[in-house]
């Protein structure tokens, strides 16, 4: 799920720089014709960055259901470990070295 999640990711993360770098070429080109190219291609952009972190998001989410499913079976794995050790324990006795 991590390389399924790192796609996007790495878009989102292009598509911020990008809407930086356009907002910096809108200012630069505001009383030019090339300005509205760069308005309309920000709106395109800014557009798919919301669709992407709706994705990233639900992504997310799975990938984090998932890992609690995980860590779930951990968890009880190592208290089923613990409660036999503790069983086997209490079957010793510690107060004679020589039983030990």
């Amino acid at each position: 799920m991590d390389n399924l999640s790192t796609y996007p990711n790495d878009h989102l993360a292009g598509s911020v720089a990008a809407l930086n770098m356009i907002d910096h070429l809108i200012d630069t080109y505001e009383e030019k014709p090339l300005a509205q190219f760069f308005r309309d291609l920000r709106a395109e952009i800014a557009a798919d960055q919301t669709k992407l972190q709706g994705l990233v998001e639900k992504l997310d989410k799975k990938h984090n259901v998932i890992r609690k499913a995980a860590l779930g079976s951990l968890k009880s794995f190592r208290a089923r470990k613990f409660a036999l050790a503790n069983h086997a324990m209490a079957r010793w006795d510690f107060t004679s070295p020589s039983k030990v």
